[in-house]
């Protein structure tokens, strides 16, 4: 089984919430921001159920969603706790470096990425990177909402050496783009 993935743009920070869709239309919701109003349509107009939602960080332009689809849905929420704690986010189940998700036959790993904040993580599948506001394409999320540059500058030097350069990247924010383009074009990554 492959997973698919799709995403919308929500809320006034151009967030994108991203959907892991598997054959059976069961779904993973990572980083439900804006309107739960619109998550529900895109979930609805596409016949998907969703099974967990999981926050690649706190910050609220990923998390706004979450209560309200928790709360439709009965669904779990998955984060790290450093920003759990930080951010004070509701949540179901801890997520930490080298956790792995079962999602429908398929393992989805947990890269512990701090910088953006303290708990921001990556996601890692098949030839894939749910990359939250750690790495966008050309560049970094910021660091003055509770992350820290030195922490970051770590991360970026130390955490993504064993990435393919194939894998797609899915940031927070912005277009896709891949771990080759990144490694030869982000100038935060030289």
């Amino acid at each position: 089984m492959a997973i698919k993935i799709d995403h919308i743009v929500v809320g006034m920070f151009q967030e994108n919430t991203y959907f892991l869709i598997a054959d059976n239309n069961k779904t993973v919701i990572v980083d439900p921001g804006g309107s739960g109003h619109e998550i529900v349509q895109y979930l609805n107009m596409n016949k998907l159920t969703p099974v967990m939602i999981i926050n690649t960080h706190g910050h609220p332009d990923h998390i706004e969603a979450n209560e309200f689809i928790k709360e439709k849905y009965n669904i779990p929420i998955y984060i790290h706790p450093d920003d759990a704690d930080f951010f004070e986010v509701s949540f179901d189940k801890s997520i930490r470096d080298g956790d792995e998700i079962e999602f429908e036959g398929e393992k989805l790993r947990v890269l512990h990425t701090p910088g953006h904040t303290m708990g921001s993580v990556c996601i890692i599948g098949d030839g894939f990177m749910l990359t939250g506001d750690i790495l966008f394409a050309g560049s970094i999320g910021r660091t003055d909402l509770g992350g820290d540059m030195k922490v970051m500058k770590n991360t970026l030097e130390n955490k993504f050496e064993d990435i393919p350069g194939d894998a797609v990247l899915y940031p927070g924010h912005g277009p896709s783009t891949t771990m080759g383009i990144e490694r030869q074009t982000n100038p935060y990554l030289q």
